[in-house]
């Protein structure tokens, strides 16, 4: 074994303290066991550790929020869609229940008359107020619209019917409400919800049959 002087001991252990202070601040640390090895490990605090506000979870980018306003736009205009068709529906539902119930006390006015009372425009006869139950009359189930009594002389035949119509006329302006439904999506100025009583019924008494118009009752009683 080589004498070393006790100067050379001190010189050595400087040199390996100096390379122990430099390792460490290059990130390597040494294990008391492989210090005479040079083995060496790597300290993840300070090699390729991110800074603590890389490590948290991004937000939503810009494209991420447009794609889920739209999304939501997508399913609020389905769900209003919906909405107004459920409440067209309940509108429907409710003229026929009207238009029936004036239906009844025309019949009993012609039972008790001979015959049916003649046109009326844009309205119906107050005669029949008296022979609605209640004697109340119904208001119209879509916002803006009127009853209409229609007894027509169309060619030879005569029609008798119940309407309600969704247009007027406003300073020489034609102004109609017409509801939200898809069977309503033709409509015109002459279109209108009918309830056939007799003859060959539609929209209007200067249209032909097929004319835009929905019909509450034709090929079925109610």
């Amino acid at each position: 074994m080589p004498y070393f002087s006790q100067e050379q001991r001190s010189s050595s252990r400087i040199l390996e303290a100096s390379s122990d202070s430099q390792q460490s601040r290059r990130g390597f640390t040494t294990t008391s066991e492989e210090q005479d090895e040079h083995s060496y490990s790597f300290s993840p605090s300070t090699i390729g550790a991110k800074p603590a506000s890389e490590n948290k979870e991004a937000g939503f980018t810009l494209i991420e929020l447009l794609v889920v306003i739209a999304i939501v736009g997508l399913l609020a205009s389905l769900v209003l869609a919906m909405l107004n068709d459920v409440r067209d529906q309940a509108r429907l539902a409710k003229s026929q229940q009207d238009l029936r119930s004036m239906r009844n006390a025309l019949e009993l006015y012609a039972n008790n008359r001979g015959g049916y009372p003649p046109d009326e425009s844009r309205d119906v006869p107050s005669d029949i107020k008296d022979y609605i139950d209640g004697g109340e009359w119904p208001v119209p189930a879509w916002e803006g619209s009127v009853f209409d009594w229609d007894n027509w002389d169309i060619s030879s035949d005569k029609v008798y019917q119940l309407s309600i119509r969704f247009c007027e006329s406003i300073d020489g302006v034609q102004v109609c409400k017409f509801p939200a439904a898809s069977w309503a999506d033709d409509f015109d100025w002459y279109s209108a919800v009918y309830l056939c009583i007799e003859g060959p019924c539609r929209s209007h008494s200067s249209k032909p049959a097929d004319h835009p118009g929905h019909c509450l009752n034709c090929g079925a009683g109610i």
